[in-house]
């Protein structure tokens, strides 16, 4: 299927094209139309990991944000 095999080279070599934080729009959609259309292929084993690993390395809150101080900190420090 021609379909396919330009899927899983789009996947191997622009997964940044499926990867937009938090929900991963673009990778859902493709899982879908997978998951009809080529169900239990080795495009679909493939799509369920790459989403699978990327879903579980997104951290929870974004590390500068985690890393910044409050707000009225810094208000205060710019007034001294």
């Amino acid at each position: 299927m021609a379909i396919s095999s330009i899927l899983g080279t789009w996947l191997d070599h622009y997964p940044e094209d499926f990867f937009q934080p938090p929900d991963f729009i673009s990778l859902q959609m493709l899982r879908a139309y997978i998951g009809v259309h080529m169900p239990g292929s080795e495009l679909q084993r493939r799509d369920r990991l790459l989403y699978l690993s990327r879903r579980n390395h997104e951290p929870n809150e974004p590390e500068s944000l985690a890393m910044a101080p409050a707000p009225e900190k810094i208000q205060t420090s710019l007034r001294s």
